[in-house]
């Protein structure tokens, strides 16, 4: 074996074993050549590769931003303006408020 090649024992039924050897020898190549390709093929199919990650990534971005520019033209030009602390602070009086009240019906 060479260097950075690992050992793999596949185990063919009969009919897979002829197809592989029927195949490779119309392709004028060994078993192992096609099982190598054919695998190759396979990875490079279910691993994208990493600029078509960035590719995705940078089609993403694109659609966050048409999204951001459509909802500031919806909002003639301003950004949404939420005072955060308050927003939270508004949830939690509304959880302790439904915890109190949960609390008490199930009392009576």
């Amino acid at each position: 074996m060479t260097e950075g090649v690992q050992d793999l024992q596949i185990l063919l039924t009969p009919e897979q074993s002829q197809a592989l050897t029927t195949i490779a020898q119309g392709k004028d190549q060994t078993i192992f050549e096609l099982v190598e390709q054919i695998f190759q093929e396979a990875i490079d199919r279910k691993q994208p590769t990493q600029s078509q990650e960035l590719q995705q990534q940078l089609e993403a971005l694109e659609r966050v931003k048409l999204h951001k520019a459509k909802m500031l033209t919806e909002r003639g030009g301003k950004p949404l303006s939420i005072n955060l602390p308050a927003v939270l602070q508004e949830i939690r009086e509304e959880r302790d408020e439904y915890n109190v009240n949960s609390l008490v019906t199930h009392r009576h």
